[in-house]
């Protein structure tokens, strides 16, 4: 994923030529489908999830993402 790569939210924005706020909203938009899925599942789910960071700044949205995805999902956690 390219926010990986570039290491920030702003630089992955720029390298795919669209807006900060552009890229957030896309992000944000696959943990709300991911949360839809999950939810849906009935409650057969398995699995890890691995997630590393760089800069303090870019992570500062994903942790938002993250804490209203455990308020929904407490159990993952």
């Amino acid at each position: 994923m390219r926010v990986a790569r570039e290491e920030s939210i702003t630089k992955a924005a720029e390298s795919l030529h669209i807006t900060q706020p552009t890229l957030s909203r896309q992000l944000s938009a696959l943990v709300d489908k991911t949360e839809q899925e999950i939810s849906e599942s009935e409650g057969n789910i398995e699995g890890t999830i691995s997630v590393a960071g760089g800069l303090l700044e870019a992570n500062k949205d994903f942790i938002q993402l993250m804490k209203r995805f455990q308020k929904k999902i407490p159990w993952c956690f």
